[in-house]
């Protein structure tokens, strides 16, 4: 099929719930006790896995297809009970719809999951606007955690670590790799004590070799996302229905 089709394929995927979940580890070191995973979505064609690396793109330029996807990602994610705390990504526009977080506290209600157990990742493109807030708040309110995803990436990190009601940040994983260089080294260490003074958890992503994985224990973090501790793989579940949010 032509690329340029994504919307009408992913449209065509959610009506007949031929999605499905990826889960990588966030391997926390030494072992606290806690299974961390970032989940994400996956296409099923003809068989296939196509990840969401082809065609998130089509998604995040449409408003009705990026809220259909999350609601339908958590959907899949609560479908089946399960122990550990799961990193899931929120969308500009979900953030932006005033039912978001109403929808995400039914499909909470409606599982045998705890708030808690559930990350909301936001990006660095993710507004400051009243009604982005308002939904962070209240999804804050209910127990479940904040993370900023892809932290120092852009110029405003800073003011979304200020506005949002934060319990975790991952690091840029550009900067993580690049570790070795001192001028890296050095803004890492910055955003890590920057973190850890205000209580958060800090999050090293791309960590790819043990010296990376060493360097950055030396700034005080413990938790790392990266193929060094595993790829994404398929998480088991039923498919779900998202036919409506």
């Amino acid at each position: 099929m032509n690329s340029a089709n994504w919307p009408q394929r992913l449209d065509r995927a959610l009506n007949k719930g031929c999605l499905g979940l990826s889960a990588q580890a966030i391997a926390a070191i030494p072992d606290d006790g806690t299974e961390r995973w970032e989940i994400s979505t996956h296409l099923i064609e003809g068989g296939r896995l196509v990840p969401a690396q082809q065609w998130i793109d089509a998604v995040l330029a449409s408003e009705s297809l990026a809220q259909r996807l999350d609601l339908c990602c958590l959907k899949m994610l609560l479908s089946v009970p399960r122990a550990g705390q799961f990193w899931i990504n929120a969308s500009v526009h979900s953030l932006e719809d005033p039912w978001f977080a109403h929808r995400v506290a039914q499909a909470i209600d409606h599982s045998a999951w705890m708030p808690g157990q559930l990350v909301f990742e936001v990006t660095e493109q993710a507004q400051t606007s009243a009604q982005t807030l308002g939904t962070l708040g209240t999804l804050a309110s209910f127990g479940c955690g904040i993370a900023i995803d892809d932290f120092g990436a852009g110029y405003n990190s800073a003011q979304k670590l200020i506005d949002f009601p934060v319990t975790g940040l991952k690091l840029n994983g550009q900067l993580c790799k690049e570790v070795a260089q001192p001028k890296a080294r050095y803004v890492l260490e910055a955003f890590t004590g920057m973190g850890l003074e205000m209580g958060l958890d800090i999050v090293a992503e791309w960590v790819e070799t043990e010296t990376q994985q060493r360097l950055l224990t030396a700034l005080g973090i413990h938790l790392f996302q990266g193929y060094r501790f595993g790829r994404p793989v398929p998480l088991g579940e039923p498919q779900a229905q998202c036919l409506q949010p």
